[in-house]
């Protein structure tokens, strides 16, 4: 006898608790996330007692990831929410966000940092989203994190440090190498997965459940001043100006100089050059991240 509707739905439920599979599971989780969500607490994995119908925990605090942050010195390409598909045009809602990275590049387990702390992987695939991995962890009790478009998906129970999967292109991946990141809570809504949840996820480092984790690699206006006036000789180790920082004539051509990078141009005072020399090298800098990026590489700090 055929079985449709419903109770199709409910005998997959029951095999799957059955067999405690979890790639079905997995498989199971996209369409049917409460349901699933039962399953997953049946089969024990870490906060199953919370995806029972416990109060959910306060998601890691921090300002929501939007396109053109720099995660672990990974751009954001594509943020969560409404946005046109890149593929079909479409307004339609995106679950999850997109981080552009070489293919290759490692993906942590996501811990608190203790030295028990566990991550179970599951992996799948689908056309869509390539190769799959599903990350149950202690530090989101009752959640998933969701990671698409993978090369590699390493599956079982991992500790602090371990690599978890590796991005690649794979799926319907249009716009490059990157990764795609979603985050489930319990009743199978997602919610903006957070800054410190990726550069976790980029770095191997524990999560921080603090507004003040660094998610930008990029040069501050002081670290530019003070690395470029340190080789001019127009600051000192400590960055405070030196004689030269004013005045000095170019070794190289004989030429008056002025401010932090001796600047040459004209300018009404040492002040005048520095910020119209830095304004110079903010062009400079964002071609050449640019091109990093449409390479797939990515710069560091000591890089760039």
């Amino acid at each position: 006898m055929r079985i449709t509707g419903l109770r199709r739905t409910l005998t997959c439920w029951l095999l799957t608790a059955l067999v405690a599979s979890p790639d079905l599971v997995y498989c199971l989780h996209r369409p049917f996330h409460h349901g699933v969500n039962v399953i997953f607490a049946l089969v024990g994995i870490p906060g199953a007692d919370v995806r029972m119908g416990g109060p959910q925990p306060p998601t890691s605090k921090d300002a929501s990831v939007i396109v053109g942050d720099r995660i672990a010195g990974h751009r954001v390409s594509s943020g969560f929410g409404v946005r046109t598909h890149p593929l079909t045009g479409e307004r339609k809602r995106h679950q999850g966000v997109d981080v552009a990275t070489p293919v290759g590049t490692p993906l942590y387990a996501i811990t608190d940092g203790a030295p028990d702390a566990t991550v179970r992987v599951l992996c799948a695939s689908d056309k869509d989203g390539g190769i799959i991995a599903v990350l149950s962890t202690d530090v989101f009790p009752g959640q998933v994190i969701k990671l698409m478009h993978l090369s590699v998906c390493l599956r079982g129970m991992h500790g602090p440090g371990d690599v978890v999967a590796r991005t690649g292109n794979t799926g319907v991946s249009t716009t490059g190498p990157h990764f795609h990141v979603e985050h489930v809570q319990g009743d199978g809504t997602h919610i903006n997965p957070s800054k410190p949840l990726l550069h976790a996820l980029l770095t191997g480092k524990p999560l921080e459940n603090d507004e003040t984790v660094s998610t930008d690699t990029s040069l501050t206006d002081a670290e530019i001043i003070c690395g470029v006036g340190a080789a001019e000789g127009t600051r000192d180790k400590d960055c405070a100006k030196t004689w030269a920082y004013n005045s000095h004539t170019a070794p190289g051509n004989g030429v008056r100089t002025q401010g932090t990078f001796s600047y040459q141009h004209g300018a009404a005072s040492a002040e005048e050059a520095d910020a119209k020399q830095l304004a110079n090298l903010r062009r400079v800098e964002r071609i050449i991240l640019d091109r990093a990026e449409a390479a797939g590489v990515t710069l560091e700090k000591v890089e760039q």
